[in-house]
């Protein structure tokens, strides 16, 4: 059975102020146009930034003093 969705919580998804959108900047990065918050598509190791298809992702390793300041 399907739920129907939250209302009145507040989350990005009710709001109808700024309509999605983003750039693909054609480096392997992504730009959400109404925040400017920039993020990469592929996992680290991998490659082909149209579809990640290609290398091994590689698993992240936790510096010390990443966790804890």
């Amino acid at each position: 059975m399907l739920k129907s969705p939250a209302t009145n919580t507040g989350q990005d998804g009710e709001y109808n102020i700024n309509p999605m959108s983003y750039t693909d900047n054609g480096n392997g990065t992504v730009t959400d146009n109404n925040t400017g918050l920039m993020w990469q598509k592929c996992t680290v190791g991998q490659t082909n930034f149209t579809d990640c298809s290609g290398g091994t992702a590689l698993p992240y390793k936790l510096v010390s003093g990443d966790r804890d300041a």
